[in-house]
């Protein structure tokens, strides 16, 4: 019996399911939980005799995330999965936060599949993919229905990597269409996917896999047609984007990739605390200790080649680059969900720095047990709370109130106060606020 267990627990299959058993019995409850006031109604509640009309489909592609083309953010594919449930299924709550769950489920599937074929070790990638799967800094991921977005983008862009290695080992083409469908997808879920067109070359030079000159010339004619399919799409169906103007918030995008850096990288570290939706940034003794005693180890293990220097430098600039939209973003306002796919980064080189110190020293696989189950024991418990903040729309707009009093919270707040009637608490706030122009 222990020894069926034991095969059952060495196949890809068996790490699955142990996702979907750790998923369900930590998210089960949210499968009740309300559409959040912020962008969950504007994208299905409000809109539901639109996104329940199949003939509004081909629109899709043609319109911004709010069914306009006023704004600039360009979600087709995440526009479309609200499409399918509501057509599909009706207008039902608890078939938004289902295929939440199920999406986040699969996209750390990916993950792992992704180390597979990094051939990083099995044992290693599953338990490494499973503490970050219960970190409770991607709470917000599996609960709060508009942060899907970042999940379809993780399982496109690894389902377009997996299929690249699959097309520069085997050279056969179907991979190169597998990789190309994925990629486009990719690119019509976030933009943030035009960013990765770097790391299928840096992939290759980084992991010393070989690709003849054929092979690139297919690849590079297929994803310059792609990005071109893409941005015209995008031209004609958002708002223009000023990147001159941009540009001219070097300053603000210089500090925000210092802030933002130093808040992500002691959120991983000290999750007892995990705001839901802002936070304004004030750079803590805590944050540097934490973000230079990490840059230091990475620093170390490049110089002293504990792990392949060209390995580390893949991690680091995939963690860095995909991270870099978040950084231009003119509002300072942080948003957990988007750390998941540069993350990947983390856990590759997670991996690879545990791999190598069980080889260099004699430490006992008994002690790393422990301390994953500890470990994953603490993070699991600590997502059980923060997933309470995403109740209703009433915790959550109290939560991102009590964590971070800007622009949005108040604004939020404020209307939330309307709703219940509490007129003159609202009035003193917004005058308040008006005087000190933030609204």
């Amino acid at each position: 019996m222990f020894e069926y267990i034991k095969r059952f627990l060495s196949i890809n299959i068996a790490f699955l399911v142990i996702l979907i058993v750790v998923a369900f019995s930590l998210y089960q409850k949210t499968i009740n939980y309300e559409l959040l006031q912020l962008d969950d109604h504007k994208f299905i509640s409000n809109s539901i005799s639109y996104i329940s009309n199949i003939k509004n489909i081909p629109k899709l592609f043609l319109q911004d995330v709010y069914y306009k083309s006023t704004s600039n953010y360009y979600r087709p594919i995440l526009s479309l999965s609200f499409f399918l449930e509501t057509i599909i299924f009706d207008y039902h709550t608890q078939v938004y936060h289902i295929t939440n769950i199920l999406l986040f489920i699969f996209s750390f599937y990916l993950i792992y599949l992704f180390c597979l074929k990094l051939q990083l070790n099995k044992n290693i990638s599953k338990l490494c993919c499973l503490l970050f799967f219960v970190h409770p800094i991607f709470s917000s991921t599996a609960i709060w229905i508009a942060a899907r977005n970042d999940t379809l983008l993780v399982i496109f862009v690894l389902l377009s990597f997996i299929n690249f290695i699959n097309y520069i080992t085997s050279n056969k083409n179907k991979y190169l269409i597998y990789t190309i469908t994925a990629f486009i997808l990719a690119l019509f879920t976030k933009e943030t996917a035009v960013v990765s067109v770097l790391f299928y070359f840096l992939l290759v030079y980084c992991f010393k896999y070989k690709i003849s000159k054929q092979q690139i010339c297919k690849l590079f004619l297929a994803m310059f047609i792609s990005l071109l399919i893409y941005f015209i799409f995008r031209k004609i169906s958002s708002a223009h984007i000023d990147y001159l103007d941009i540009l001219k918030n070097y300053k603000f995008i210089i500090s925000n990739i210092f802030s933002y850096l130093f808040i992500y990288t002691e959120k991983f570290i000290l999750c007892e605390y995990i705001p839901v939706l802002t936070y304004n940034i004030q750079i803590t003794n805590t944050m540097i200790y934490i973000s230079m005693s990490l840059l230091v180890i990475v620093i170390y293990s490049y110089l002293k080649n504990i792990i392949a220097r060209k390995k580390i430098l893949f991690c680091f600039l995939w963690y860095i680059c995909l991270l870099f939209p978040t950084f231009i973003i003119v509002e300072q306002q942080l948003f957990f969900h988007r750390l998941l796919l540069p993350s990947v980064g983390i856990i590759i080189f997670l991996i690879l720095l545990i791999e190598y110190t069980l080889k260099k020293y004699s430490i006992s696989k008994k002690y790393l047990i422990v301390l994953f189950v500890l470990l994953f024991i603490s993070l699991f418990y600590a997502s059980l709370l923060q997933k309470d903040k995403y109740k209703t729309s009433q915790d959550f707009i109290l939560n991102c109130y009590l964590d971070s009093k800007n622009r949005i919270s108040d604004f939020l707040f404020i209307n939330f106060l309307i709703d219940k009637g509490d007129y003159k608490k609202a009035k003193n706030l917004l005058e308040e606020k008006m005087k000190k122009q933030i609204i």
